[in-house]
């Protein structure tokens, strides 16, 4: 059981967190400014709608939490197989 945990489980759960909180800034710079409007009423939400920095910075970091995700905690099953090799000798004049 704390092998699963330890192979599946946690990796997984990363995975989905780190993720997850990707498209949460990506979401954020999409969605925000046609939902902000003129006067938005937050502070976050006004800087979000406004300032085309922080835009730029959170899709960077969207990306950089896409890749840190799909490197360090992709889920085991979703690795390559090695294809099979043909059993052929290596050794030069076998």
């Amino acid at each position: 059981m704390n092998e699963r945990l330890r192979d599946v489980w946690i990796p997984g759960l990363c995975f989905a967190v780190t993720f997850g909180c990707a498209l949460l800034l990506a979401g954020a710079v999409a969605v925000v400014p046609w939902v902000a409007g003129e006067s938005p009423g937050h502070p976050l939400i006004a800087m979000y709608a406004r300032d085309v920095t922080v835009r730029r910075i959170s899709l960077a970091a969207a990306a950089g939490l896409t890749a840190t995700a799909f490197v360090f905690f992709r889920p085991a099953g979703w690795r390559r197989k090695r294809e099979a090799k043909p059993d052929t000798p290596t050794i030069a004049g076998a």
